[in-house]
C-alpha cells in the first residue's frame, strides 16, 4: 500500500500544537478497497459486490512503527464474496465516520470471484510517513503512526524552537545552533500560539522573540520545534539570516511554517 495521508489526518496531527490530542477515532478503524486509484485527497470508489463489507481493523492488528513505517501483524481475510466483485486497485483506512486516514494502490491487482475472497498476508499493508520526511523526525513520524496501534498522543505543554544552522533533510541530523548563554524561545501547544491548520500547514499566530546573543551567531537556515523532553518533532528551512552580537531576532507571525 503506497503512501498517502489526507489532509483531514495531517490537520489532526497538526492540531497537537493547539493543545489538541492526537487519539485512535472512538468507532475505531476499517480498511477499504477501492475499484479506482485514490486521489491525492484519498477521494476513491468503494469496491461494490455481493458479500463485500470494509475490514474493521483493531489496534492489534499492527506491529510497531519502525523508520516512518507500519505494517500489519495479521492476514486481513475480507468475507466470502457470493458474486463477483469490482476488482480492488487500492486500499483506503478510515474512521467510521468515513473520515479517511490513509490510502494507496496495491502492488499485486487480484480479480475477485465468486468464493475466492481477497486477503492480505503479514506485512502487506504498510503505511509510510515519507512524504516530506525533511519536516519530520524518525522518532515523531513513529510516534503518529502509533496512533494506529491505539498508542494516544498528549500534546506536549511546550515546544522549544530550535534555530539551526543547515536547513533540514531527510536523516534525522539536524545542525542545531549551541551558543552558550544563549537561550531558545518556548512556545506554548495552544490556540493562542498557533493559527488552525488549512492545506496540511500550521503556523505561528504571533511573534517570537529571541534574547540577544552575547556573539555573532552561525547563518541561521532553519528550525526545529522539540518538546518538553526535548525530543525533536517537526522541522522546516527558514530563509538565510544573519544574526549579529546584540541583534534582536524576531520571527512574525507565519514564518514558523511546520507541514504534515
Amino acid at each position: 500500500m503506497a503512501e498517502g495521508q489526507s489532509e483531514y489526518l495531517a490537520h489532526k496531527e497538526l492540531s497537537i500544537l493547539r493543545g489538541e490530542p492526537f487519539e485512535y477515532p472512538s468507532g475505531g478503524l476499517v480498511l477499504h478497497l477501492s475499484s479506482d486509484v485514490p486521489t491525492t485527497t484519498g477521494a476513491y470508489t468503494e469496491v461494490t459486490g455481493d458479500g463485500y463489507a470494509a475490514y474493521s481493523l483493531l489496534p492489534a492488528t499492527w506491529g510497531n512503527a519502525a523508520n516512518r513505517m507500519i505494517s500489519n501483524l495479521d492476514e486481513i481475510l475480507f468475507p466470502t464474496p457470493t458474486a463477483n466483485w469490482d476488482t480492488p486497485i487500492g486500499s483506503v483506512i478510515s474512521d467510521t465516520a468515513n473520515n479517511i486516514w490513509y490510502f494507496g494502490t496495491h502492488e499485486i491487482t487480484k480479480i475477485v470471484n465468486t468464493g475466492d475472497p481477497p486477503y492480505f498476508d503479514t506485512g502487506d499493508i504498510t503505511v509510510a510517513k515519507s512524504l516530506r520526511p525533511e519536516y519530520s523526525s524518525i522518532y515523531w513520524a513513529n510516534k503518529r503512526l502509533n496512533v494506529l496501534r491505539g498508542v494516544a498522543i498528549a500534546p506536549p505543554p511546550f515546544v522549544r524552537l530550535k534555530l539551526l544552522s543547515t536547513p533540514p533533510d531527510e536523516t534525522d541530523t539536524v545542525e542545531i545552533i549551541n551558543i552558550s548563554g544563549f537561550e531558545f524561545p518556548i512556545i506554548p501547544c495552544d490556540a493562542s500560539n498557533w493559527n488552525a491548520p488549512s492545506n496540511r500547514e500550521i503556523s505561528n499566530s504571533q511573534i517570537v522573540e529571541f534574547d540577544k546573543p552575547e556573539v555573532d551567531l552561525p547563518s541561521v537556515r532553519g528550525f526545529a520545534l522539540c518538546d518538553d523532553a526535548d525530543n525533536v518533532l517537526w522541522k522546516a528551512p527558514l530563509p538565510p539570516r544573519s544574526i549579529h552580537r546584540k541583534d534582536k531576532l524576531y520571527l512574525d507571525a507565519g514564518e514558523l511554517v511546520v507541514r504534515a
